[in-house]
């Protein structure tokens, strides 16, 4: 009697029922989340996006792309920070409604990645298990700004019987912005790997930034004209008559900082000990391509800001790259280094250097005493502004500044703070400031390897903001303020990890 054996692929061969259920293809119901509802789900899209494609094949084009970015975002939000870093400083510089009904693309960003953490903590594989990040006295001294530079001044005009313009409420709403893509980098990024990979995407897009900037100066490949044609800031349609850049920030003071806290950075990435993997010693400087990356995005970096033609860019340089090398301990080495890259610079950019002197001290209207923007700043300063606050010093005069005003910026950001939101915003922005600056400073303490480079360039970004503030209105200046609150994330994120703080 012949007995029967267990076939290796089924457990029982002779169950034709069991072997037909085994290799029977999946239902396609089975294939799609949710079901049947899913399934009908899918087929309604599919023919609305065939729809779509036949009349409108570019907004459909978008749409797919927009789906699949969502898609592999949602997979793992942290591509959402890494998206946010990446394109930001790209698209900052463009005009509300141009490309996204209403907002920047920039604030549509920021959006986006909110609602794919929303969603991710709703439905994801960390559903009701919400991570915030933690939490500092920068947020509560955030909420003393916020209430001082956003809510008091709409609560004085609604008693003032002044109904709030347009441009007031893009006013009021742009300190939020910054805070929320503040809080999301520190929901999303969770690991010091992510941290660094963000901020290798930092350091990519100033250089990209840098480039662009390079190449409006130079006149390249007409770039002056392609960002006039892309960005409506004046200051962009001005660099078609003088040799300044702009790149995709749209304002050259912004660029300025924007790019000496970049070359920081990179600096302080180039000094920073790393652990050692198989066949390198513990710890180890940056090696291979990614140390001749960060030396090519240092130097144009320090180009970009040159390429501004500005005080600002000298005095940020000198600071940033000056900060940097102090803390690391080799700034007479940066000295000895900074001579012949400065007279390489000056040979460079001289035409620009030979422009921008005879405007402060040949131009018209100049007195040849002290520069001529110099005597510009003192009088809009004492006839324009001081007049129009002087009689609201406590609670301000209006979110944004009037049309009625002969010059519409204070070129001060106490000057500009007194005029939205009066004494009280004043007060609010320093003790702000503090709080920025010494948690900074205390995270630099527990950091270490590139980290450490990460905190001390977000600490340089805020002292540059307020030491440049004497000269433009930098707290919310657009690219190198999302700058400053991307590093304090990064910094932030990475201090509490390393005190083994609960996130």
């Amino acid at each position: 009697m012949a007995l029967r054996t267990r076939s290796p692929a089924l457990a029982y061969p002779w169950d034709d029922a069991v072997a037909e259920r085994r290799f029977a293809l999946p239902r396609p119901c089975a294939l799609v989340p949710g079901g049947p509802l899913g399934l009908l789900a899918c087929v309604l899209v599919a023919l609305a996006l065939g729809v779509v494609a036949a009349l409108q094949p570019v907004l459909a084009l978008a749409g797919v792309a927009g789906a699949l970015v969502f898609a592999w975002t949602m997979a793992k939000p942290v591509r959402g920070a890494y998206l946010m870093v990446l394109l930001v400083p790209l698209v900052v510089g463009l005009g509300r409604g141009r490309f996204v009904p209403v907002l920047r693309p920039n604030e549509a960003l920021i959006l986006f990645l909110l609602g794919v953490a929303i969603l991710s903590g709703t439905f994801g594989k960390t559903a009701g298990r919400v991570r915030l990040g933690p939490m500092t006295g920068v947020d509560r001294a955030f909420a003393l700004l916020f209430i001082a530079g956003s809510l008091l001044p709409l609560v004085v005009q609604l008693f003032r019987s002044d109904k709030p313009t347009v441009e007031d409420t893009f006013q009021l709403l742009s300190l939020i912005k910054y805070y929320v893509g503040y809080r999301l980098l520190l929901a999303v990024v969770r690991d010091d790997r992510q941290m660094l990979t963000a901020t290798k995407l930092m350091v990519a897009a100033s250089a990209i930034v840098a480039i662009v900037g390079i190449m409006q100066y130079g006149r390249i490949f007409n770039m002056q004209e392609i960002l006039a044609g892309l960005y409506d800031s004046g200051q962009v349609q001005q660099s078609l008559d003088v040799r300044r850049a702009t790149s995709t920030l749209g304002v050259w003071q912004a660029l300025a900082d924007y790019m000496a806290v970049h070359a920081a950075l990179c600096m302080g990435l180039l000094a920073a000990r790393v652990p050692g993997g198989r066949g390198l010693p513990a710890p180890h400087a940056i090696r291979g391509c990614w140390r001749w990356a960060l030396i090519g995005a240092l130097f144009v970096a320090i180009a970009g800001a040159l390429a501004t033609a500005t005080l600002t860019a000298v005095l940020a340089l000198v600071l940033a790259l000056g900060m940097m090398a102090a803390f690391g301990g080799y700034l007479r080495r940066a000295v000895l280094w900074a001579i012949p890259v400065t007279l390489l610079a000056a040979i460079v950019f001289w035409p620009a250097v030979q422009e921008r002197w005879d405007y402060q001290f040949t131009s018209w209207g100049a007195s040849g005493d002290m520069p001529v923007t110099w005597e510009y700043r003192i009088t809009n300063l004492t006839t324009i502004f001081w007049p129009a606050v002087e009689n609201d010093l406590l609670l301000g005069v209006a979110p944004s500044v009037s049309p009625d005003l002969a010059w519409q910026f204070p070129e001060n950001q106490q000057m500009y703070l007194l005029y939205q939101g009066g004494l009280i915003y004043v007060a609010a922005y320093f003790i702000f400031m503090w709080v920025v600056l010494r948690a900074s400073w205390r995270f630099l303490k527990r950091l270490d390897g590139p980290a450490l480079a990460v905190g001390r360039a977000a600490f340089i970004a805020w002292t540059l903001m307020l030491v440049l503030g004497l000269f433009d209105t930098h707290l919310t200046m657009a690219g190198e303020a999302d700058a400053a609150w991307t590093l304090l994330a990064l910094a932030t994120g990475a201090a509490a990890r390393a005190a083994g703080e609960p996130a």
